[in-house]
């Protein structure tokens, strides 16, 4: 589950104001990246996580005060220093920047939009105004103060109509609408001395600071076949938070019982399959695994995984039994292009010795989340970079 959808979750059952978490700012390395979250409550109890635990409490207690006066508060911290107070002596040589503020709960701008989000299934952006540098006073005024890009190229702020606010909000909207389109998750911008610029902090006294961020639709698995091992993976697949699809024709088999945390359970015939796969709709948020255990069946699905846009395409099994399934596409005078073959993953999963049903279903939402985050799945022990995640 990200942490958007922990926001929403958690808001829409616990309903009151709190202090919203963001990280806006690292540098080196560090446990969690710009825009990780977490919600604090008046009782103290908090959701989500900024960082491995070494932040989380000294945070909450530094967040009271924001729950109180409204007043928005950045912290940073420093892991690469031993001072018991400013750097809290965590031994990691990073430093993150934390945005503490204010929301009324479930119906504060920021949560309807998120929740609009999600449920129009669209990408939109989110730009954070989270620190001013400035002599002028008026200009702090914009401090907390967001910009919101929707998918249809429409946008609204709180940002005024200052001179600063106009060169702000043109700046921001052209560079959350390529963000979106490169589908990249975040960037740091900041205004110095007239001009914006994607990166560092500015070491000019007139800078602001912004966090611009991609919100995505949350990540759909479409399960095709509802066989024993569908079960764990519904299950790894509802912890990320995924909206989970689990077709078949066996209507014994799909029984909400069975499988109580999918989104949706549907039925399809060896007439209609075509038919049922154009109804879901698989976009490039949509991991599509076919594991049908009948040749004919894969075989029709996975001429339909070709012709969407789905962004992961796996299919359960070894590499004689695709030959197979490709034999009998051949037969029906379906060629599959080169394109095609290499959108497939199979065998499905990543190699870490899987055998029963729950390690494959393990090794399945892991090769998953790598595709999708254009990650090759190694171990991380032998990754160059300094930022592991």
């Amino acid at each position: 589950m990200n942490d958007f959808q922990r926001i929403i979750t958690t808001l829409e059952k616990r309903n009151e104001p709190c202090v919203l978490v963001t990280v806006v700012h690292t540098e080196g390395s560090t446990y969690r990246r710009a825009g990780a979250r977490m919600l604090i409550f008046p009782d103290g109890a908090s959701v989500g996580a900024i960082s491995g635990g070494c932040l989380e409490s000294d945070v909450a207690e530094r967040s009271q005060s924001v729950l109180l006066d409204g007043v928005s508060k950045l912290l940073v911290y420093d892991g690469s220093s031993d001072d018991p107070i400013f750097g809290l002596g965590m031994g990691c040589n990073g430093v993150t920047t934390v945005f503490l503020e204010r929301l009324t709960g479930a119906d504060d701008p920021l949560c309807v939009f998120i929740r609009q989000c999600f449920e129009q299934r669209q990408p939109r952006a989110i730009a954070t105004v989270y620190e001013i540098k400035s002599h002028n006073p008026h200009q702090s005024l914009l401090e907390g103060h967001r910009f919101f890009l929707y998918a249809n190229d429409e946008a609204s702020d709180n940002f005024g109509e200052s001179n600063l606010a106009n060169r702000l909000r043109s700046t921001v909207w052209d560079n959350a609408a390529t963000m979106l389109q490169e589908k990249r998750k975040w960037q740091q911008m900041l205004f110095a001395e007239g001009e914006f610029a994607e990166g560092e902090f500015a070491e000019s006294e007139n800078a602001v600071h912004v966090l611009l961020e991609s919100l995505l639709s949350v990540q759909e698995l479409v399960i095709v076949g509802a066989g024993y091992d569908a079960l764990p993976l519904v299950e790894y697949a509802s912890i990320l938070g995924w909206r989970t699809t689990v077709l078949d024709h066996r209507p014994a088999l799909l029984s909400a019982e069975r499988f109580p945390k999918a989104s949706l359970l549907a039925r399809y015939t060896r007439e209609n399959i075509a038919e049922t796969v154009r109804n879901i709709v698989l976009s490039p948020q949509t991991a599509l695994v076919i594991m049908t255990h009948n040749l004919a069946f894969d075989a029709a699905f996975l001429q339909e995984a070709f012709a969407s846009n789905a962004g992961y395409i796996g299919l359960l099994g070894p590499k004689p039994r695709l030959q197979k399934i490709l034999t009998l596409l051949q037969e029906q005078s379906l060629t599959m292009f080169d394109e095609d073959l290499a959108r497939l993953h199979n065998p499905i999963g990543v190699d870490i010795g899987s055998e029963t049903a729950e390690e494959v279903a393990l090794s399945i939402i892991a090769e998953i989340q790598a595709v999708m985050n254009g990650r090759s799945g190694g171990f991380l022990a032998q990754r160059q970079q300094e930022k592991i995640h």
